[in-house]
């Protein structure tokens, strides 16, 4: 299950407005796909 883009893409939107650069958006947009739940492969 992955979760929907708003979720991450609200948050980092909001966030790049307080930023002083494409850097922090960059940054903030990593970590919020880095955060994305993924299902560990079963064998």
């Amino acid at each position: 299950m992955q979760l929907p883009i708003g979720f991450c893409g609200v948050q980092v939107v909001a966030n790049n407005e307080q930023s002083r650069g494409l850097e922090q958006f960059l940054k903030l947009k990593r970590a919020c796909n880095d955060n994305t739940p993924r299902t560990p492969p079963q064998s």
